[in-house]
């Protein structure tokens, strides 16, 4: 009996590890860094300005800009947390009680990442916004500014992906914006409209999304699953994808993401390992059980 409540610990233990690897989601908030600071390689392994990221080595992503307009192909954050800024229709304030609407109307939602608008010469006398040695900077917090043409934000990991998810802030009313996974391997791309997430019936709806100016929302982690057998997704002319390492946010006004929430696919090896370890726990608990039954037979036998 000591034999078999063993293997049964032993196999919890292993499925138990097997589900933990699956499961491990990774957040970024952009809280790492401050207002004003440009992000591409922020969040890099190894990446030149990757100063203070918390993701593992290995898991991390740049950033990417192409901007509506001839506006700087760069990222910015912007404070959203302070008042006063170039963009009002971002900020929350430290409570987030000054969104309109949305799922996170009443959540501070701290720095969000931005497509910057081209610095005027008044944003830079006035010192709020300074353009210093590839670096924007500033003296108030909310030193950045956010084109109202958009363009294109584009997350690329170092590790493929089956799921993401991301707080949205500002979606101007009769604006639209969708986001694209992409396969950089066989080139696999799905895009969901923003339309998607509040249309009941569809399969990306989220309750409570509600888009438009100074709004804030909460997009729940959307899945390979759900991607792949979805018909409210538009796939490119290829193969639908095992994964995705990239992500790409496509806006035609102004608006910006102040987090992600990412899940990565396992190690192969450390799943390889898991399953070994329930095959080694399998095999051994079959053992026991011949060497029970050969036990009784002989059991039997003597009496």
């Amino acid at each position: 009996m000591k034999h078999i409540t063993f293997f049964k610990y032993a196999i919890a233990l292993v499925v138990g590890f097997a589900f933990s690897v699956t499961s491990q989601a990774y957040i970024v908030d952009f809280s790492q860094y401050t207002a004003g600071r440009i992000i591409d390689s922020e969040y890099a392994t190894g990446g030149a300005h990757n100063t203070a990221s918390t993701l593992p080595a290995g898991y991390g992503f740049t950033v990417a800009i192409q901007s509506n307009n001839s506006r700087p192909n760069i990222g910015v954050l912007y404070n959203t947390n302070k008042t006063g800024g170039w963009d009002a229709d971002l900020e929350g304030g430290s409570t987030g009680s000054l969104y309109v609407a949305g799922n996170q109307d009443n959540n501070p939602q701290g720095n969000m990442l931005i497509i910057q608008n081209a610095a005027t010469a008044s944003e830079i006398s006035a010192g709020k916004l300074n353009y210093t040695s590839g670096r924007y900077s500033g003296t108030d917090g909310n030193s950045a500014n956010d084109s109202a043409y958009g363009g294109t934000m584009t997350f690329s990991f170092e590790k493929g992906l089956v799921e993401f998810g991301f707080n949205w802030i500002d979606l101007d009313a009769g604006e639209s914006a969708s986001i694209t996974f992409l396969n950089s391997l066989n080139g696999a791309a799905a895009t969901i409209a923003f339309s998607e997430f509040v249309t009941m019936g569809s399969d990306f709806y989220r309750v409570g999304v509600v888009f438009g100016d100074h709004t804030a929302n909460q997009i729940a982690n959307i899945n390979l699953t759900t991607l792949g057998s979805s018909s409210d997704v538009t796939w490119g002319d290829c193969a639908r994808a095992d994964q995705f390492d990239q992500v790409r946010f496509n806006l035609n006004s102004s608006g910006g993401v102040s987090a992600i929430n990412f899940v990565a696919v396992p190690e192969p090896g450390t799943v390889a390992a898991g399953l070994l370890l329930v095959a080694l726990a399998g095999f051994g608990w079959i053992r026991q059980v011949k060497a029970r039954r050969m036990s009784m037979v002989g059991a039997t036998g003597q009496s």
